[in-house]
């Protein structure tokens, strides 16, 4: 979810909660890099810390996040990761 303060000043929510995963794999997609978010996983919700939610402020430019903690560094980066490079 994209928030805007007054100030116009634009940060970017993330639930800590949905678990990034691929999709099942399909024979005629071998490299498919589509995710999904899995927010019923016990365990992936048990080891999490108090905060549910990661808030990664926007830069003025638009153009990168910045990062907050390490958990919503390694968060970001899982999803990054997961969704493989940029074509």
């Amino acid at each position: 979810m994209l928030l805007e303060n007054s100030l116009g000043e634009a940060s970017l929510l993330l639930p800590a909660t949905a678990k990034p995963a691929r999709l099942q794999m399909n024979p005629r997609r071998p490299f498919a890099t589509a995710l999904v978010l899995q927010r019923n996983d016990a365990r992936w919700c048990g080891n999490l810390p108090a905060a549910r939610h990661y808030v990664y402020p926007v830069h003025l430019s638009r153009a990168f996040l910045a990062i907050t903690s390490l958990a919503s560094a390694l968060y970001l980066l899982l999803m990054r990761l997961l969704d493989g490079p940029d074509p």
